[in-house]
Order: structure tokens, then C-alpha cells, then sequence
């Protein structure tokens, strides 16, 4: 069989192979969408092998309750070590890791294992997984695991599996989508034309072959079911979202219901789903009144930054202020300034955090006394707070408390005490309290789950590396520096104590461990 586009990732396999049976085993993940090929490649690679090595072959099902250690318990019968038998009731699973292990350790035979699907596995097979990954460079053997990247969550327990194992015996590969001339190729002398048969199938291997092998159908059965069967899986909110892309470009349609699907999706807390919506309906924003423009990206901004997308929040909530400003709704320009003002802060950007703060409070001084002034003057106390400006944050949120007392508003009330009374809770901590409480691992686990996030901005990576370098420097691992040097002029440029302190604070704990404490140091690490 002779797979197009895949020549590289075969050569890769037989490099990983080659090694392995020199004595220094390796471990390649392969990473991909369905329908990308994943088991073909594989498949071809243990063909090609099959001569030369035992293949030992376990795969992840797609159950509701996935079976424990199902995938080990098949790899375990295709050797010798249970010998017909099941597991002894008296023995551990440790008991059956290290005899396997012993089964991969020369002078065994070189030896390929294959964990297919491993997004599928239980947690005690990604506790196998773990352990043959982390020795697999002392055996002679290759083990392969497949998985669809994009199935993993940010908390998903193999996305963390991956996030531990590192090293030079690790090799990962991604399969991307074929190519039009690879397409077009599989499509020669079909009667497709291979350019909208790429433009169907998006490349994907599965749908490109089923409908080579069903002609005359607009969608073949065979992809229908498999789309049908991956989307019953996902969430509700996420097969709604489905069923809006498929009319995307139905503008009338999207621009109806989009906005009601996202004010729903808000409603329910599914703000990721909101900012999809919007997103969609945004495609066509400039068929909308400039108000109702407005609107939609200030409702789209509000989102991103829910979803923590400082930066595509600031595009968004800029992209209203001018189309508010288009509108001369004073009130509606404040409150975007407002919300622009913390996301600029969080972006790291000083300049734009001051201006935004700024700005609010001249445009609405001049005017009667509002709600919205005292919510501008919220948003200046806070950005004072952060900064340890404790008199002006005392003196904006003292304004902020009159007024929304003066109005009756007791959310602004409690913003405005709570301001006065406390700094910004800051990201990371959790990561910190750990890490003085001795629970290095908890600390790892922590800091490893937050870099997972969608975006991990400036106020939130200053901390969590400076955390994460502390941590090494108190186990002795390599790498403290570079933490510290990648962050330290980005905490300089935001200019808040609390950053330049830990920063300052970090690097003094470095010296002390290397005997250096008392040493003047300026400026990076070195």
C-alpha cells in the first residue's frame, strides 16, 4: 500500500525503530484529527517491520466506562508473561507494568507497541503509558501511541501525561491533511474534480476516499455516520455551534439567530459557545447598523475576555469605541474605555491601560454626575491599586463610593469598597501556596494546568514563571534562569510592585542558593 505525503513520518518511524534495537528506545506520538491516517501510517510502518521485530498491538475504545487497563491486558496476551492466564487476583497492576517492562529490556527481541487512540484510555492505562515512557530509553523497543489532539482539553488527563514526558527519546509528529495535488492524485481518472473534491473533504484522507469509493453521492453514508458519531460526543452547546456553521454562509439566517444562540449561551455560562456565535454573526457585520455593530463586538469583546482572550477582547472592545464614537453615544464610549482598561492592564500594556482610564473620566466629567462616571472612577481606583498607588486608589474609589451611593447602586458599592480595601487577587497564587507549603508536585501540577489555558497573558505569566523558577531552584532543576530573564522585562515595563517583586524576590532566593546573597546584581540573570 503506498500512502501519499506520509514518506517522512515512515522514515521517522524506521529512524525511531533503528534506534531502539541499538539499545536506546523511543517513544513517538502521533498526533492527528480522524481520518487523517494515524493507523494507516502506523499499519504500513508494522508491515515494513513485522520481519524484524514482535509487534505488540493494544488500542482505547470509545465506551461510556472505558475498560481498566483494557489496552494493557491486550499487549500483556500477546507475550509470554500471563501465560494464559488472567492477572492473579493477589498481585498488583505494578506487578504486571514490571513484567512487561521486563519483556521490552534486552535480551529480549527488539520490539514495537502500539497504544492506539490513547484520548480514549482509562486512567490506569495512562498510568502504564507513563511508566513505560519514562524508562522506554532503556529498552529495545519502539512504543507508538496515537491520539487525536484534538479531542484533549486543557485538563484532559493525557494532555498532562504529555505535558511529563520529555527528552530526546520522545519524538513528536502531527499528520496534516493531503495536499490538492495529493488529492488530486487519488482522484485521477475518478470523473471528481479534484479541486472541489479538496475542497469538500478539506484534505482529510477518510472523507476523500469514501467519496472516491461512492460516486454520484453528495455526502457518502460513511462520512455522514462518522461526522454524526463524533458530534453526538461533544456537548450540547457544541453540536448547536455545528449546526450553525453549517449555514455560515446564509447570512440572513446567521445574523438572526447567531446573537440569540450566543445571549443564551451567555445566559447558561457556555461563554466560549457565546463567543463563537458572535464571532459568526460578526462575519457579517457590515450589513448591521453602525449601533448595532457596536453592540455585537462589545457583546463579543465582554466574552473574550470571560474566556481569558485579553487580546482579542482589546480588538473587539476598540472596534466598538470607534463605532460608538460614529454614533456620539458619550456614555457607551465610557463604558467601553472601562472595560478596556483592566484587559490592557492584563495584556501587559501600560500606555494603553492609563489612556483607556483617562479617557473614560474626561469624557464624562463634564456631564451631570452618573453611575457610569463612578464606574469609570472604579476602574481608575483599581488600576491605582495594582500599581501601589494606595493614595489615588483610595481617592478614585472614595469618588466611586459617593456616587454609587448617591445612585443607589450596590454593585458599584461593592466594587468601590472592595477596591479601597484590598489589591487585585493575582493568577498564580494558588501555584505559589503550594510551592511554600513543600508540595513541589502540586506546584508542577498547577502551574502545568494553567500554562493549558487559552491564553496566558502577561499578568498571569510573570507570576506563574517566577512560581515555576522558584520551584526549580529549590529542587536544583536546570532552566531557572531562562524563567527569570523571560519575564523580568515584562514585569519591569508594567511597572506593579507586586510583579517586580516577585521577580526581585526570585532572583534574590537564586543568589542566596548559590552563595551569592549580599552580591549587588542589576538587570538580567547571569
Amino acid at each position: 500500500m503506498h500512502l501519499l505525503e506520509r514518506q517522512q513520518q515512515l522514515a521517522t518511524l524506521a529512524q525511531g525503530f533503528t534506534e531502539a534495537r541499538a539499545g536506546a528506545g523511543k517513544l513517538i506520538l502521533i498526533a492527528g484529527e480522524a481520518g487523517l491516517g494515524k493507523s494507516a501510517l502506523v499499519e504500513q510502518f508494522v508491515a515494513d517491520t513485522r520481519r524484524h521485530a514482535r509487534i505488540l498491538w493494544g488500542a482505547c475504545d470509545a465506551l461510556d466506562t472505558p475498560r481498566a487497563l483494557g489496552p494493557v491486558h491486550e499487549i500483556a496476551a500477546q507475550t509470554s508473561v500471563l501465560d494464559g492466564r488472567t492477572v492473579p487476583a493477589d498481585e498488583s497492576r505494578d506487578w504486571l507494568f514490571g513484567a512487561l517492562f521486563a519483556q521490552l529490556v534486552p535480551p529480549q527481541r527488539a520490539t514495537v507497541v502500539v497504544l492506539e487512540d490513547v484520548h480514549w484510555a482509562d486512567e490506569s492505562t495512562l498510568d502504564f503509558f507513563r511508566f513505560i515512557g519514562r524508562r522506554i530509553q532503556r529498552t529495545g523497543a519502539l512504543l507508538i501511541a496515537t491520539y487525536r489532539d484534538e479531542e484533549l482539553s486543557p485538563i484532559h488527563p493525557f494532555r498532562l501525561a504529555l505535558g511529563e514526558l520529555t527528552g530526546r527519546h520522545v519524538i513528536r509528529m502531527r499528520l496534516a491533511p493531503l495536499s490538492a495535488a495529493a488529492v488530486g492524485e487519488m482522484a485521477k481518472n475518478s470523473g471528481w474534480n479534484s479541486a472541489l473534491l479538496h475542497q469538500i473533504t478539506g484534505g482529510n484522507p477518510f472523507f476523500v476516499s469514501e467519496a472516491l469509493a461512492c460516486p454520484g453521492e453528495r455526502v457518502p453514508e460513511t462520512v455522514r455516520d462518522a461526522v454524526l458519531a463524533r458530534l453526538m460526543r461533544c456537548s450540547a452547546a457544541a453540536r448547536d455551534l455545528a449546526e450553525l456553521v453549517s449555514i455560515a454562509e446564509n447570512a440572513t439566517a446567521v445574523l438572526k439567530y447567531a446573537p440569540l444562540a450566543a445571549k443564551e449561551a451567555t445566559r447558561l455560562g457556555a461563554h466560549r459557545q457565546a463567543v463563537a456565535h458572535l464571532s459568526a454573526a460578526l462575519h457579517y457585520h457590515d450589513s448591521l447598523p453602525g449601533a448595532l455593530q457596536a453592540e455585537y463586538f462589545e457583546r463579543h469583546a465582554k466574552e473574550c475576555s470571560l474566556t481569558n482572550q485579553p487580546a482579542r477582547a482589546i480588538v473587539s472592545g476598540e472596534q466598538a469605541l470607534d463605532l460608538w464614537r460614529l454614533e456620539g453615544n458619550i456614555e457607551a464610549q465610557a463604558r467601553v474605555l472601562n472595560f478596556l482598561t483592566p484587559e490592557y492592564r492584563t495584556s501587559g500594556d501600560k500606555v494603553g491601560a492609563n489612556k483607556s482610564s483617562v479617557d473614560a473620566i474626561a469624557l464624562l466629567e463634564p456631564l451631570a454626575p452618573s453611575i457610569h462616571l463612578a464606574m469609570a472612577y472604579g476602574a481608575r481606583c483599581r488600576l491605582a491599586a495594582n500599581r501601589g498607588m494606595e493614595h489615588d486608589a483610595v481617592d478614585f474609589g472614595t469618588r466611586a463610593l459617593g456616587l454609587a451611593l448617591e445612585f443607589g447602586d450596590k454593585i458599584t458599592e461593592t466594587l468601590a469598597l472592595s477596591n479601597i480595601g484590598t489589591a487585585s487577587v493575582i493568577a498564580g497564587d494558588g501555584a505559589r501556596l503550594a510551592l511554600d507549603r513543600g508540595d513541589w508536585a502540586g506546584a508542577a501540577q498547577i502551574l502545568f494546568e494553567l500554562s493549558q489555558t487559552v491564553e496566558h497573558v502577561p499578568v498571569q505569566r510573570v507570576p506563574s514563571r517566577a512560581t515555576l523558577a522558584l520551584l526549580r531552584i529549590r529542587r536544583g532543576d536546570p532552566g531557572a534562569d531562562d524563567l527569570l530573564n523571560e519575564v523580568y522585562d515584562l514585569a519591569m515595563s508594567m511597572d506593579e510592585p507586586e510583579r517586580v517583586g516577585r521577580i526581585t524576590a526570585a532572583r534574590a532566593e537564586q543568589a542566596w542558593y548559590r552563595g551569592r546573597a549580599g552580591l549587588k546584581s542589576r538587570g538580567r540573570c547571569r
